[in-house]
C-alpha cells in the first residue's frame, strides 16, 4: 500500500476522532512536513480539506438518513466539535444550510415515485 493510500485509509477510519496530523503522518510512515505536499499532488486538496470532506459527507448522509437527529448531534457524530462551525463548513462546501439540505433531500425521496405498476 503506498502512502497515500496510507493516509488515506486511516483518515477514512478515523475522520470522525480528533485526528492530527502528526497521527496520520505516523500511520502512513512520513513526516508532519511531508503530509501536505502528499495530499496536494494525489488528491489536489489539502489533508485538513480532505477531512472536512469526509466529515460532510457523513453529515449529508446522516442529515437524510437519522431525520430525528439534531444538528448539533449530526455534527458531533461527523467529527466536529462546535455545531457553529459544522454549519459554517458545510454551507461552504454544498452552498446550503445542514437544514436545507435535510429539507431539499427529503421532498426530493417524496417526489420520487416506489415502484410504477403496469396492466
Amino acid at each position: 500500500m503506498s502512502k497515500i493510500e496510507k493516509a488515506v485509509d486511516y483518515v477514512n477510519q478515523h475522520f470522525t476522532t480528533a485526528l492530527t496530523a502528526e497521527s496520520v503522518a505516523k500511520a502512513c510512515d512520513c513526516s508532519v512536513f511531508y503530509l501536505p505536499k502528499l495530499f496536494r499532488n494525489n488528491l489536489g486538496m489539502s489533508y485538513q480539506q480532505y477531512v472536512m470532506f469526509k466529515r460532510v459527507e457523513r453529515a449529508k448522509n446522516l442529515l437524510v438518513n437519522r431525520r430525528h437527529y439534531k444538528v448539533t448531534i449530526i455534527a458531533i457524530e461527523s467529527g466536529f466539535l462546535d455545531d457553529t462551525y459544522f454549519c459554517r463548513v458545510f454551507k461552504k462546501q454544498t452552498g446550503m444550510t445542514p437544514m436545507e439540505y435535510r429539507a431539499r433531500h427529503l421532498n426530493i425521496q417524496k417526489l420520487q415515485p416506489v415502484s410504477i405498476l403496469s396492466d
